[in-house]
């Protein structure tokens, strides 16, 4: 048998992929995410990076000046609140003792 035989004899399939390596320069698979520009509209883009949704910054000088005031005061972190516990002492032993003390059988 020739050498030209055996090699036109091999099955080329899909499993052969995972015989050697990769010869691709990029990645085939992109993922699917949502795109939201400044104006609240959305577009759909294809992304190396699995994410599923991007949000562009909006422009702070073109918006009105309460709604710039109130998209900064949003950015600020809050002021966080203290919580104070109640320790409640009323704890009146006598109401358990008939608990504790051992009856006397006859």
């Amino acid at each position: 048998m020739s050498r030209s035989r055996l090699v036109i004899g091999i099955n080329l399939n899909a499993y052969r992929a995972s015989l050697g390596k990769i010869r691709r320069e990029k990645y085939i698979k992109e993922y699917e995410t949502i795109i939201m520009y400044a104006d609240g509209s959305t577009a759909p883009a294809r992304t190396k990076e699995p994410r599923h949704f991007i949000q562009f910054p909006v422009n702070l000088s073109s918006l009105s000046e309460d709604d710039r005031r109130q998209r900064l005061a949003a950015r600020k972190p809050k002021a966080k609140k203290i919580k104070q516990e109640i320790i409640d002492d009323n704890f009146d032993l006598n109401q358990y003792t008939s608990m504790f003390n051992k009856r006397k059988t006859s």
